[in-house]
């Protein structure tokens, strides 16, 4: 049975319940890297609910080795981690990608300079051979801490500083809810899953107030495909439909989109 692949620095825990949209003003999440022209850079488009404290930025489609079901998908694991290596970062049972040595923000553009540090193929128009057959398209962006209506950042501890701006333990989990469109249908199973706090819930455990940044990774492919579809058939445009809801019902919908080209190649 085909499974839909999604990482994110999260167990995969109880879904949360789904918040009300609220109609407050949208707020801008994307902040393009000085390095990144136009042709490679996600069209993202991102409208805030209630309050969020926190906010998602630094958005990439790459396209890299995931594996298959005979290998448990290993290969996408390593990927993920070749974006954000150690020491910074390192492999977390609960997290796929989890803190490491400590280090300071900003992290505006720390996904983007690991993207571009990892070789992997960066753009939003992928061949076919860049999307099937062990490899996918993944969306990878950061999560960081941002004040919201009148109110100011959390502060606390993380595993990067004993006081600084955080999204606190008291928000999570994030619930995190995605659907992947293809010439307008359903391309794949929906993903649902919770991005936890850093707590002792967590195995190996962590002891602070919260996170400083958190990565996240959407995967998808045509290995994942509820369908079977040609090659042909493969190609067009891919809608990717995102929600995320804090604890407290604040949260982010995003919607961005890549394409599949060149059937043959």
């Amino acid at each position: 049975m085909k499974c839909r692949v999604m990482l994110s620095v999260a167990l995969v825990l109880a879904a949360a319940g789904a918040a009300a949209l609220a109609p407050t003003q949208p707020r801008r999440c994307h902040r393009p890297p000085p390095y990144q022209p136009g042709n490679l850079r996600p069209q993202v488009i991102c409208r805030s609910f209630n309050c969020p404290k926190w906010t998602p930025i630094d958005f990439h489609y790459v396209s890299i080795p995931i594996g298959d079901e005979d290998s448990d998908y290993e290969e996408l694991l390593e990927s993920i981690n070749a974006i954000l290596p150690g020491p910074e970062h390192m492999p977390h049972p609960d997290l796929g990608v989890g803190p490491g040595a400590p280090h300071e923000g900003p992290y505006t553009y720390e996904m983007a300079w690991g993207v571009r540090d990892s070789g992997f193929f960066e753009g939003r128009d992928l061949r076919l051979s860049q999307f099937r057959n062990g490899h996918g398209a993944c969306l990878a962006w950061l999560l960081v801490p941002e004040g919201a209506c009148g109110e100011e950042t959390d502060q606390g501890s993380s595993p990067d500083f004993d006081l600084g701006d955080i999204i606190s333990n008291a928000v999570f989990p994030i619930h995190f809810e995605a659907v992947t469109f293809h010439n307008g249908h359903p391309f794949s199973m929906p993903a649902s899953f919770d991005i936890p706090a850093l707590d002792g819930s967590l195995t190996p455990p962590f002891d602070v107030d919260g996170h400083s940044h958190i990565p996240n990774f959407l995967i998808e492919s045509a290995d994942f495909a509820t369908d079977n579809l040609t090659p042909v058939q493969l190609t067009g445009v891919y809608r990717q439909v995102i929600r995320l809801t804090d604890a407290e019902g604040n949260g982010w919908n995003i919607n961005t989109f890549f394409v599949v080209v060149q059937p043959y190649r």
